[in-house]
């Protein structure tokens, strides 16, 4: 009688023990699907003619700025990195005086770390193409035009 008592609560156990396996392992498969379905979802939003390519390098040719300070258009789109499709930092509403921190030459554009002049250190810093500049200026007695 204490044998069969005795395999009834290993028998119990081992029930026990496979079930919440199973359970465990149902959650992870749950949440591998889930999380394969996210990546997808952002692969899809990932732009075809983005610049980035797999083993393919950009060259990025980092120069001194002959001009210290420019003023940049309105409407003019300050963005994250030195590419067409980059993310936008922020928006220009009116032409503004900005001060130029370094220059780059990206497929032969030529690209402007700028500081904009506004209260917060928040968004204030970003890339703006040449096109986008209307002056160039080192200090105000050498304007040149873009």
């Amino acid at each position: 009688m204490k044998y069969i008592i005795f395999l009834i609560l290993i028998a119990a156990v081992i029930a026990f023990l496979i079930m919440s396996y199973e359970g465990k392992l149902f959650k992870l498969k749950r949440q591998l699907l889930i999380a394969n379905n996210q990546i997808e979802r952002l692969r899809k939003q990932v732009p075809k003619n983005s610049t980035y390519k797999k083993g393919k390098s950009s060259e990025i040719i980092f120069e001194v700025p002959s001009s210290t300070m420019g003023i940049i258009n309105e409407n003019t789109n300050v963005l994250l990195s030195p590419l067409y499709n980059s993310d936008i930092v922020r928006v220009t509403t009116v032409k503004m005086e900005v001060k130029i921190l370094d220059k780059a030459i990206l497929n032969n554009i030529n690209w402007y770390y700028i500081s904009l002049p506004i209260d917060t250190n928040i968004n204030c810093r970003g890339w703006v193409n040449k096109d986008c500049f209307s002056y160039f200026y080192g200090d105000s007695s050498d304007l040149v035009k873009n």
